[in-house]
């Protein structure tokens, strides 16, 4: 499907290929080495910890039965292109963000928040409150500057602006605090 968006030229949003397996892992695992919780870690540890993690939520991604979805930003031209990824789930009173990146050059463009709004429902009363289960500096850097976001995604605490359990990404029935 071609998204065209206010926020984001021509895109086309597309689901998650088997082939795309090593460009995300490598996104994911990579662009997460930075964050907080990660810098935590040995980078030997982090390495082979996570990426089980991220192995196994891309292949719930690709399970048609479990509710764990991943859609790719690419080139409208060339599929093989790709800009970045959400991967989330809707649950029945929450959604849960997994992850999303975008590769820098295309970063700004609104293409997080279009592969946000598929993933996750365009209608945020629907899907409120979001929970994450992967938070970086940036995403901290995002939601805390950004009212109207945190007002939708139900982040009230300026200490704590996402519902961020790591966990998750592990089992997604973990509770979160409000």
């Amino acid at each position: 499907m071609t998204q065209p968006s206010a926020q984001c030229d021509l895109v086309r949003l597309r689901g998650y290929l088997h082939e795309d397996q090593a460009c995300l892992a490598w996104g994911w695992l990579h662009s997460y080495r930075q964050s907080p919780w990660a810098r935590l870690m040995h980078p030997t540890t982090y390495a082979k910890t996570h990426r089980v993690i991220i192995e196994t939520l891309l292949a719930h991604a690709r399970d048609e039965k479990a509710p764990t979805q991943l859609l790719v930003a690419c080139d409208p031209q060339d599929e093989h292109t790709i800009y970045g990824f959400a991967c989330g789930q809707k649950q029945l009173f929450r959604a849960i963000l997994h992850y999303v990146w975008v590769k820098p050059p295309f970063r700004r463009q609104g293409i997080a928040s279009l592969l946000v709004g598929e993933v996750l429902g365009n209608n945020p009363a629907e899907t409120a409150p979001l929970v994450v289960s992967h938070a970086s500096d940036q995403a901290l850097r995002i939601v805390r500057e950004n009212a109207e976001l945190r007002d939708a995604i139900g982040g009230s605490s300026p200490t704590y602006p996402l519902r961020f359990n790591p966990m998750l990404a592990v089992n997604p029935d973990f509770e979160v605090a409000t």
